[in-house]
């Protein structure tokens, strides 16, 4: 899409759907891209022109945000760079790759306990640094701070049950 039909298709948006928002734009995005899911299963011939009904809504709710074509070639230009220097992962069930992440990887509490009872050291955005938390024995119900101290697993979540703590928890080792 060149800059005057980018001009062009969003001034006859505003005029013909002069209600709609970025984000009801985007509602109807979601139902335009399934229509090109069933055309892509359904090898549908016109399938080009379900691209271009979700292209016409996607740069639409970008205009009806206030960006400007230049604004959204630069935008274009600038994630591109970064994808470029991101590592990518393997393809999913369903043929899906997506980056690998710099930040660590959070666990909730039921994956922290399942961590713990397999004798993983794990951390918390609430610890201070250095701090962590284990289960010596997963016979036990102990686990052990970092400084040798133990606690009851029960005394160790009810001392954390509210819900911070059900989330970003963190495996160090």
């Amino acid at each position: 899409m060149n800059e005057p039909q980018f001009n062009a298709i969003s001034e006859w948006q505003n005029k013909t759907f002069g209600e709609s928002t970025p984000l009801s734009k985007i509602a109807h995005l979601a139902d335009e891209l399934q229509e090109l899911v069933d055309d892509l299963k359904n090898n549908n011939p016109n399938r080009r022109l379900e691209f271009a009904d979700c292209f016409f809504l996607l740069f639409g709710a970008a205009a009806s945000d206030g960006m400007s074509y230049q604004d959204i070639c630069q935008a274009i230009q600038e994630k591109f760079e970064i994808n470029k220097a991101r590592k990518w992962g393997n393809p999913d069930e369903n043929g899906v790759v997506k980056h690998i992440s710099d930040e660590p990887e959070t666990l909730n509490k039921q994956q922290t306990i399942q961590a713990l009872k397999e004798g993983k050291k794990l951390t918390h955005r609430y610890f201070s640094e250095g701090e962590f938390v284990r289960q010596p024995d997963p016979e036990k119900n102990t686990y052990q701070f970092e400084d040798g101290v133990q606690i009851s697993s029960d005394m160790f979540w009810l001392d954390r049950s509210i819900e911070q703590w059900d989330t970003d928890w963190e495996i160090i080792e």
